[in-house]
């Protein structure tokens, strides 16, 4: 079981074959996520913040830091690195 997944709002819509996701579709399919073996999950919404799905079901959104984006390359990584 991976301790952590961490896909993004759009990449977690697509494996649902959706478009766009709701903050209650967010939730929904990460704990989907966790059914099928993932303890944890973090969704990361851009400009919206991030969803934390823990292991004990638990849902904490937090928003986005507020700030000027030079380059998005590499965020998801700095998320997971912590």
């Amino acid at each position: 079981k991976p301790f952590l997944i961490k896909p993004n709002h759009h990449e977690l819509a697509e494996m649902f074959g959706k478009k766009e996701l709701t903050y209650a579709e967010i939730t929904e399919y990460g704990k989907e996520l966790q059914n099928r073996g993932a303890q944890n999950v973090i969704v990361s919404c851009g400009e919206k913040g991030a969803v934390l799905i823990d292991e004990s079901g638990r849902v904490t959104c937090a928003d986005a830091v507020k700030g000027r984006l030079i380059n998005s390359v590499g965020c998801g990584d700095s998320m997971v690195a912590g």
